[in-house]
């Protein structure tokens, strides 16, 4: 299931407080990611938007409208949210006929579950926000529920949901409508899959630091940063991605591939900035790397870097 970037307002940068042992490439200093001068290697193994279209290895599905962002396979087809019109309107794709499955919310709004089985769709109210969970096969509603303040959608497997913001966290149980806390700081990423949570134990803009713990129990710290925020766990949870904590703007121009722990791998830097963020395996990562003009999705592990996709014009 990929993961897709989602702004995460005001997030994360550099170590935390204790001296780590670091690997060859990180010792070397950062890694200066110039897309156009990398070596071409394969295509990547996880499906992408390329042209207006899914591209999975040899498969091909065309998606409507423009600006298309791709949110994972589904039974035979795959989701995607782009502008249809003018609205953004998410779609199952690829699997007979295309399923409107709701129109309006933008991609950061719409989260697909682990196993494409689902889709929680969150709304903004006054003061409360709203989760509607949608079958992705016909977008019957499963369950809504309705959460104080401006939560978000960290992720979904099965019937289980993760919903975190500035006021905490909860796991909550569609089937059952139980909800679970998870953290009273400002929980703001999380893996069912692979166990993990990030949040910040206080306002990140007053000195706030990440914690990175077990999502089944998140008071058992795994690492901790008063510079770095949680930008992407790695499928097994054995590595993460961070960026500058109160990172803004189009986006980070730094990352570091660390393991769970904190022990950093290697560092990244781009000319302009870092798009998506996802991972092929659970030790590469697939990083969409912008140079002032052009940039390309890039194939990176500790340090060892070449460009994945053909050049494509800096969209800032």
């Amino acid at each position: 299931m990929l993961k897709p970037l989602r702004v995460l307002g005001a997030l994360v940068a550099a170590v935390a407080a204790a001296p780590l042992l670091v690997s060859p490439a990180a010792a070397a200093g950062p890694v200066e990611i110039e897309p156009a001068r990398l070596s071409r290697g394969a295509d990547p193994a996880t499906p992408r938007i390329a042209g207006g279209a899914v591209v999975d290895g040899d498969r091909r599905v065309d998606v409507p409208g423009r600006s298309a962002y791709l949110l994972g396979r589904s039974d035979g087809g795959y989701v995607v949210v782009s502008l249809v019109d003018g609205t953004w309107t998410t779609t199952r794709v690829g699997a007979g006929r295309p399923v409107t499955l709701v129109e309006g919310p933008t991609p950061e709004q719409v989260t697909l579950a682990d196993d494409g089985g689902t889709v929680a769709v969150t709304r903004f109210l006054r003061g409360r926000t709203s989760v509607e969970v949608l079958r992705a096969s016909n977008a019957d509603r499963v369950r809504r529920g309705v959460f104080a303040g401006y939560p978000r959608v960290l992720d979904v497997q099965g019937s289980r949901v993760v919903v975190g913001g500035p006021d905490g966290g909860r796991l909550w149980n569609v089937r059952t409508d139980r909800r679970t806390l998870l953290g009273t700081g400002h929980v703001y990423a999380a893996d069912i899959g692979s166990d993990r949570l990030a949040s910040f134990d206080e306002d990140p803009y007053d000195g706030g630091c990440t914690q990175v713990s077990r999502l089944s129990s998140p008071r058992d710290l795994l690492w901790r940063s008063c510079r770095e925020a949680v930008r992407s766990f790695s499928p097994d949870g054995r590595r993460v991605v961070t960026q500058p904590k109160l990172t803004d703007g189009i986006g980070a121009s730094r990352l570091w591939e660390r393991t769970v722990q904190g022990r950093l791998l290697a560092s990244y830097t781009a000319e302009s900035h870092f798009g998506l963020v996802t991972w092929e395996d659970s030790t590469t990562l697939l990083l969409d790397a912008y140079a002032a003009q052009r940039g390309a999705t890039v194939r990176c592990s500790e340090g060892d870097c070449e460009r994945a996709s053909a050049l494509e014009p800096n969209p800032v």
